[in-house]
């Protein structure tokens, strides 16, 4: 029985058919959310202790079963406690996603694009101020963004940020779009993906999906991300919390063809090596050789 987490339900689930073998598939920590989510500060501690009982319950039975996590941090935080631990990358991407581009960056403006949720975690402002010094350089550009802001004040910030960085007038705000054609074409339509996350993270969705389009990426070294990826040959990847690295990364995309076409051509190959039903088959292996032993 393969369970995914976090879930409310997951101890539930897991107590329910006691006699069967488990294993989880663990792909984020509700405890990493609290603080950020906008509730009254007692709401708040009452939802940390719900996680928190959660994650201890989760704990238990992860104890007693094979278990993935899809992330660096989650795999520090349970190494030592979890017997059976095995790191691995998740996707939603398939094979018939995949779309072939030898190159991008053809003519000004160059289109960036960022997709996802829209927050300060995921380097937002650290983007902005990126562009706003290649604005300085005369460089001729758009931002594409893409997904829902964390709250309803996020985006008036953000535009009030980007007109004091006089690059208001580059950004285009196309609000949620579903997974699929809807938000793949916007990656087929970009020069450049990028995420700026500050912090350690999973390995983010939106970097398969960039990869699966053909579109190079620029990424922050952070949890995951620097242990899949190879820095210039898969993506390039900046130093968090650095608007200079990222602006000088964004130059050498927009002025190097053959690092930009390596780029491309090494991340769509990754993607199609792992494809959501090539990354089934190798969990179902490991499931296998584990149920063999047990």
């Amino acid at each position: 029985m393969l369970i995914r987490g976090p879930s409310p339900l997951l101890p539930a689930m897991a107590r329910r058919v006691p006699e069967l073998p488990k294993a989880l598939l663990l792909v984020a920590s509700y405890m990493d959310g609290v603080d950020s989510l906008p509730q009254p500060r007692w709401r708040k501690e009452l939802i940390r202790l719900w996680s928190f009982w959660n994650e201890s319950q989760q704990l238990k039975i992860a104890k007693q079963s094979l278990t993935f996590v899809n992330s660096a941090r989650l795999y520090n935080n349970l190494h030592g406690s979890v017997p059976k631990l095995i790191q691995t990358r998740t996707t939603t991407i398939s094979e018939k996603d995949i779309v072939v581009r030898e190159d991008t960056c053809q003519r000004p403006p160059y289109h960036i694009l960022f997709s996802g949720r829209i927050t300060s975690e995921k380097g937002i402002y650290d983007i902005l101020e990126a562009l706003s010094l290649l604005s300085k350089q005369k460089v001729d550009f758009i931002l594409d963004l893409v997904g829902m802001p964390e709250n309803i004040e996020f985006m008036p910030e953000l535009w009030s940020h980007a007109e004091k960085s006089g690059i208001r007038d580059r950004i285009r705000y196309h609000g949620f779009k579903s997974v699929g054609e809807e938000l793949f074409s916007y990656y087929r339509q970009a020069d450049v993906f990028i995420i700026a996350s500050q912090s350690s993270e999973g390995f983010p969705r939106t970097i398969w999906e960039a990869f699966s389009q053909s579109t190079p990426v620029i990424a922050t070294s952070v949890g995951s991300i620097p242990i899949f990826l190879k820095n210039g040959q898969d993506a390039l990847l900046a130093t968090p919390n650095c608007p200079a690295e990222l602006a000088e990364s964004l130059m050498r995309i927009f002025s190097d063809s053959d690092l930009r076409k390596r780029l491309i051509h090494n991340g769509r190959q990754l993607a199609q090596e792992n494809t959501l039903d090539a990354r089934a088959k190798e969990m179902i292996k490991k499931i296998i050789s584990w149920l063999e032993r047990t």
